[in-house]
């Protein structure tokens, strides 16, 4: 059952599958039964960035209805969450998918020992590798925007875990990025200067939805509900921009079915805030 920390009203536009007496398909997108898709994909360096772009039609067709940074979780790469990212592209967006810092394709040569949970220096690395990344999205988004392939008002970003990380990150230093859904992350780093949270009163007025498992052991929901908290007053006129959702009795790694709830929230936060 989902937990909302928020006024009813105020959210249950982001939620109405949950008055379906059916689950989400499987495919977490929302085209017609029967219908075929063709999602289009092209890997690429920026600056010695590695991403892929996935698009339905052009990437510049795809990119009117808006751009949707996604970053993954740690260990993990930009084909790590295939399905999700997916979507994005099934449901009109222009995908763009990149390698986090020290992953994937420009994986470290001591990965293993570097992100190892026994590390005494893992907090210092994963940081690093989030603030790095965080500097690519700038990067990435600087290029497409010379290009002409971002327009504006249309840059939103998303990511999981370790990519929630870095979509705060993202937002507290980068205006551009008008829509985000962190999913399972934290703003708040204990011990770094840092943090985004001490750069929050910068998030509004982008449209932002938090989604984090209410016993999620990996990163305490805890982080959001009081940033949530800390944000709501900037959003006082736009309160419809901010919204938390939280899954009962779900930790890091959710149902199914939750997840795939989970899920279509952001891919209607996103038509709602991005696409018109």
């Amino acid at each position: 059952m989902l937990r909302l920390n928020v006024n009813t009203e105020e959210i249950k536009k982001i939620i109405l599958l949950k008055n379906n007496s059916s689950a989400p398909k499987s495919n977490l997108g929302e085209q017609k039964e029967g219908e075929n898709i063709l999602v289009k994909i092209k890997h690429e360096f920026i600056k010695g960035i590695p991403l892929v772009f996935l698009f339905n039609n052009t990437i510049e067709e795809s990119a009117k209805n808006g751009t949707v940074f996604f970053f993954h979780g740690l260990l993990s790469n930009k084909m790590g969450s295939q399905k999700e990212v997916v979507s994005l592209a099934e449901n009109g967006f222009l995908a763009v998918s990149i390698d986090n810092y020290a992953h994937g394709e420009r994986r470290a040569d001591d990965f293993d020992v570097r992100f190892h949970s026994n590390n005494p220096n893992f907090n210092d690395n994963f940081i690093d590798a989030i603030e790095r990344t965080a500097d690519d999205a700038t990067t990435v988004a600087d290029e497409l925007f010379r290009r002409g392939i971002i327009f504006e008002d249309k840059l939103g970003i998303t990511g999981i875990s370790m990519g929630a990380f870095i979509t705060y990150k993202v937002i507290s230093q980068d205006k551009r990025f008008k829509v985000a859904c962190p999913i399972s992350g934290s703003a708040i780093w204990e011990g770094k200067d840092s943090s985004p949270h001490y750069n929050a009163d910068n998030f509004f007025p982008t449209a932002l939805l938090i989604q984090h498992g209410e016993v999620d052991t990996s990163v305490p929901s805890c982080d959001d509900r009081e940033l949530y908290r800390y944000l709501k007053p900037f959003y006082a006129e736009n309160s419809e921009r901010l919204a938390y959702v939280e899954f009962a009795n779900q930790g890091h790694f959710m149902s199914d079915r939750d997840w795939n709830y989970l899920w279509q929230n952001v891919i209607i936060w996103f038509k709602e805030y991005l696409a018109k």
